[in-house]
């Protein structure tokens, strides 16, 4: 066997490369919920660039995406909700709106996302602000690391 034996079998990655730090507004193309290869789940939004405040690493058109691993699930579930809250019209700062508006529909919403028949979001466009933050040293981690912060912006209604 040579050094290649298995390469007809081996899964691809399909990964979009993630968004750095700056402002753009995407185009939803699909999102996916899946196994990743270093196991977990995580839910994944593919988009292209419309807009971007770095158009030498994020031309417009560009495909990129975003993957919100879904554990620790207190977490990933607070970024799905804002980032649902924000693809459906609604500012995430604003909790009153969030549970009033979208708590109700959020979690068939992003149900509706990941179908390959719906594709609910697909087509939709939202803004985000990408910042990269140091999280906080732990005992695991004493130095902390970068994170890539994600603040997904609804788009205002046309008047």
């Amino acid at each position: 066997m040579g050094m290649f034996a298995g390469v007809a079998n081996a899964k691809m990655s399909e990964a979009q490369p993630p968004l750095t730090d700056g402002k753009f507004r995407v185009k939803f193309q699909r999102c996916i919920a899946k196994k990743l290869f270093k196991g977990g789940n995580a839910f994944i939004a593919e988009f292209t660039i419309v807009q971007s405040s770095d158009l030498v690493k994020h031309p417009v058109g560009a495909l990129r995406g975003w993957v919100q691993k879904m554990e620790p699930a207190e977490i990933a579930l607070g970024s799905l909700k804002a980032f649902g809250s924000a693809v459906l019209g609604v500012d995430p700062r604003d909790n009153a709106k969030v549970e009033a508006e979208i708590v109700p529909i959020l979690e068939k919403s992003l149900d509706a996302a990941v179908s390959p028949t719906e594709n609910a979001f697909g087509g939709l466009e939202v803004d985000v602000q990408v910042d990269t933050i140091q999280t906080k040293p732990t005992a695991k981690d004493p130095q902390g690391h970068p994170f890539t912060k994600h603040a997904w912006i609804p788009i205002p209604a046309a008047a």
